[in-house]
């Protein structure tokens, strides 16, 4: 019995064609596949950044609660204290001298003193020195419960990063 040449080359051909179609087939299975798994991965994602972003969010509201009522607290007993003062300071107690003024006002502005200016310096009252300082501390306090509350809430912030 005698085969016929062609007839092997039809076969090995189409044994190929069969075996590319197999892998056509294969290739598509597997992107198909690849791509279900980049959208459940995409969506896992987009679900956790939803998730961070909503704690982020809720993060703010108590911090700042607290912050305002602070800052309320500061100012009230700021103010009482202001009216105070010329029960705790006589306007006859013993006026603060022009170098004091220099000096005070230089360290206000954050500046070194400038002794030349002491005698265009008026003194300062004992009820005008008391009152700066009170008020002084009244916006110290006020800045000082800020940076707390920015803390608090940059703390908060980099908790989430470590979950």
């Amino acid at each position: 019995m005698q085969m016929n040449p062609l007839s092997i080359w039809t076969k090995l051909a189409l044994c190929g064609l069969v075996a590319l179609a197999i892998m056509g087939v294969l290739t598509g299975a597997y992107l198909h596949v690849k791509q279900l798994g980049r959208e459940e991965v995409i969506a896992e994602l987009l679900q956790q950044t939803v998730a961070v972003n909503t704690a982020r969010a809720a993060i703010a509201p108590p911090i700042e609660k607290k912050v305002v009522q602070k800052i309320t607290e500061y100012k009230v007993v700021t103010e009482t204290i202001l009216k105070e003062v010329p029960v705790y300071v006589k306007a006859t107690d013993c006026p603060m001298s022009p170098g004091f003024r220099v000096l005070h006002d230089a360290a206000a502005d954050g500046r070194l003193p400038d002794p030349t200016s002491i005698p265009d310096a008026a003194p300062a009252s004992a009820q005008d020195v008391a009152s700066t300082v009170v008020a002084n501390y009244g916006t110290c306090n006020k800045a000082l419960t800020l940076v707390n509350g920015w803390q608090e809430w940059a703390d908060e912030q980099a908790k989430l990063r470590t979950k």
